[in-house]
């Protein structure tokens, strides 16, 4: 039902105009809206937007208890983040890019956790960007502190059912590689791969410092090379970028090193096999050309 009235709203001295749907004609008022159904209205609308974003973050339940059970432990994976900022460099960050990666590595790391498919991820992921409008390489940064967060987990003996740190990098990186790939890597077949680089970069200084952080380091490199998420160019340009050599995170890729040899020694061979190649085909048709000279005579 409405209110109707004809005093003027508080501190104002010009009130509303009458409205003569209300009143009549010739009549003087206008509706009136208390404090309180302003109140209400905006308690609504935030409540309602509140239940919109749990229901799409947790599209995967069907009751009430299972969602305030996935909200606990989303807090407790924020808190973590918190803790121990996932090990990631924040300085160049701004607040809000700091505020989505702490949300972003939190919902990844969460899914990674209930084994979910990467599809899945790979969509709230998206939803959260969009949001965000976050940049490429913030997204690079949070995929790869929630992938190396549970890789550490899943190597962590506490307990006594921790596994290698091979095994712990194929179980994340290899059963997740498309969230890498439509979400992080977009330079294949580029001259410079600036995307592959800052993620090698992104890992490197996520394991310095680490225990079995040179192990890992290798793993990550060699599977990623394996799954051919990241090229042969992309690791040789990341070992030559100057932001990975100095100080921990020189130390991180050392035994890493063997496998850059090899990657060399391997493109060395390719080379000589291609140029002999093409020896060999020069000296065919040199052979041809005499033939035909041959015959003419």
């Amino acid at each position: 039902m409405s209110r109707i009235t004809r005093a003027k709203p508080h501190n104002h001295d010009i009130g509303p105009q009458t409205d003569f749907h209300l009143v009549g004609k010739g009549g003087e008022g206008y509706g009136y809206i208390s404090d309180s159904d302003n109140d209400s209205d905006s308690s609504s609308t935030t409540s309602s937007r509140i239940v919109y974003l749990n229901s799409t973050a947790s599209s995967s339940t069907s009751s009430i208890s299972t969602l305030h059970s996935e909200e606990s432990d989303s807090q407790m994976l924020r808190d973590t983040y918190r803790r121990d900022s996932f090990r990631s460099d924040h300085s160049d960050e701004t607040s809000q890019n700091r505020d989505f990666h702490i949300e972003a590595t939190a919902s990844v790391l969460d899914g990674l956790q209930r084994n979910e498919s990467a599809e899945v991820i790979h969509l709230e992921l998206l939803g959260q960007r969009l949001t965000a409008n976050a940049n490429d390489h913030t997204i690079r940064s949070a995929l790869v502190s929630a992938f190396m967060k549970r890789a550490f987990n899943l190597m962590d003996s506490d307990n006594g059912t921790g596994i290698g740190a091979s095994e712990a990098v194929k179980l994340v990186f290899g059963k997740y590689k498309f969230l890498i790939e439509q979400m992080a890597i977009f330079d294949k077949g580029k001259p410079q791969r600036a995307d592959q680089v800052d993620f090698l970069i992104l890992v490197q200084r996520d394991v310095a410092g680490r225990t079995k952080g040179e192990n890992l380091m290798l793993f990550v490199v060699k599977e990623l090379y394996d799954l051919e998420v990241i090229e042969e160019d992309g690791i040789l340009q990341w070992w030559e970028d100057e932001r990975g050599k100095e100080g921990e995170m020189g130390k991180v890729r050392g035994l890493t090193e063997q496998f850059i040899n090899w990657l060399k020694e391997a493109e060395e061979d390719d080379d000589d096999e291609s140029g002999g190649e093409e020896e060999e085909e020069e000296e065919e048709e040199e052979e041809e050309k005499e033939e035909e000279e041959e015959d003419g005579d």
